[in-house]
């Protein structure tokens, strides 16, 4: 929706940026296995760095135009333009963030997946001087090691 107001006050350059995050952000959905989260990281990082651009587009156009932001004496081109640059820095700075959230809990919840013996491990309860004990279970590597 943005990316088509973008091409319509001929941001055109914003609106293609914005129409690469979009591509990236179906690439996050699009894997068939749920969230692809090292697309999601890099689909953070893209919003974030166009974020930031768009509010110093945002800063530039508040300080150095004619009108101020929004206003009756203006066109109406120029208050809808107002809109679209003060909106696109939220929308993208609040995408970067909740793909950040969505990053770390997915990480989070791999890690609890991949190592499940780590969650029943008490590493409060081991005192000063006191070594860990491994389990019954647990053989250390007898085999030959060769030299490459």
């Amino acid at each position: 929706m943005l990316m088509v107001a973008r091409f319509l006050i001929l941001d055109v350059w914003g609106a293609l940026l914005s129409l690469l995050i979009l591509t990236l952000g179906t690439f996050v959905l699009a894997t068939g296995a749920g969230v692809d989260t090292g697309y999601c990281l890099y689909y953070g990082l893209m919003c974030l760095v166009n974020g930031i651009f768009d509010a110093i587009l945002f800063l530039e156009r508040a300080i150095h135009v004619k009108y101020p932001l929004f206003s009756r004496h203006a066109p109406a081109v120029f208050n809808a333009a107002s809109g679209v640059f003060l909106i696109c820095p939220i929308i993208e700075l609040a995408a970067a963030s909740l793909a950040a959230a969505i990053y770390i809990e997915a990480s989070e919840q791999e890690s609890r997946l991949l190592m499940p013996s780590l969650q029943q491990l008490d590493f409060g309860s081991v005192q000063e001087g006191e070594a860990h004990r491994p389990s019954e279970q647990f053989q250390a590597f007898t085999g030959r090691s060769y030299h490459l």
